[in-house]
């Protein structure tokens, strides 16, 4: 912590302020948290639940939502856009299908079915639609 203060001291004046907690804990991947956003505070990445509940991935969707809501509070702050919390929030996956076949899997799975299916063309075009989208 002390080497990110240091190296941020000369965009963001923080000399004689300590970092009072630092929290962690699980990665929630049911979808988007809530809420979001409030006045002045936007959650992005893993804090919003912007996590695939079907992989536990995330970080392509914090890569652009997190450089989105970096422009949008810069826009904001230099008095060129609204207050970006309850905007940006909007254009947020929602991943529908992904919780859908996340519960599918849960409540479903068969593993004598699944292990036919895995080398068809249907499992091939699944999973590359699963890990390797854009």
């Amino acid at each position: 912590m002390q080497r990110f203060l240091a190296r941020v001291e000369a965009m963001v004046p923080l000399a004689g302020h300590t970092p009072e907690a630092v929290g962690a804990g699980p990665i929630p991947c049911g979808g988007p948290v809530r809420p979001l956003s409030t006045c002045r505070a936007l959650l992005v990445g893993d804090a919003a639940g912007l996590v695939s509940p079907l992989t536990g991935g995330g970080i392509h969707t914090a890569l652009r939502y997190g450089l989105a809501a970096g422009h949008a509070v810069a826009d904001f702050l230099e008095g060129r856009s609204l207050d970006p919390a309850g905007q940006l929030v909007q254009s947020y996956p929602r991943f529908r299908s992904k919780r859908m076949m996340r519960l599918a899997f849960d409540r479903l799975q068969s593993d004598w079915m699944f292990n036919a299916l895995l080398s068809t063309s249907f499992m091939l075009h699944l999973a590359t639609r699963i890990y390797f989208h854009r």
